[in-house]
């Protein structure tokens, strides 16, 4: 039984770790707004770069995608040791997407407000409009 179950965790594995080192150089968050602000956020976006991501995420992904390379070639105590590595990159992408869900909306919109009340910022002269 145990031989039947290492492909589909092989699988699965790597692509839980694959699609985490993917996400981590997205944006998670998208800034939008209405009419003629329109041009003004994305100014500000292009000019905010990574601020709608989490690079942790990235990076936390490609520790375990390896972690899943190493285990294919290993044997004995390095197995064991990598398994244990892998694990807690993944215990730390759990982390870091629970983090993320909670707080880089609020980020995104503090950096906002920001650049709204900052003296020349993308969004100068149109407070109240």
């Amino acid at each position: 039984m145990a031989d039947r179950s290492f492909g589909p965790t092989l699988l699965a594995g790597l692509a839980g770790a694959g699609l985490a080192a993917t996400a981590g150089h997205r944006d998670w968050v998208e800034l939008s707004a209405r009419g003629s602000d329109q041009a003004a956020a994305d100014w500000f976006w292009q000019n905010a770069p990574g601020l709608g991501q989490m690079p942790a995420s990235g990076a936390l992904g490609l520790v375990a995608l390896a972690a899943w390379g190493v285990l294919l070639v290993t044997r004995g105590a390095w197995r064991r040791a990598v398994a244990g590595l892998g694990l807690l990159a993944s215990l730390g992408l759990a982390a870091v997407w629970v983090i993320g869900a909670l707080t880089l909306r609020d980020d995104v919109s503090a950096a906002v407000t920001r650049a709204e009340l900052a003296p020349g910022g993308p969004w100068a002269g149109r407070r109240g409009s």
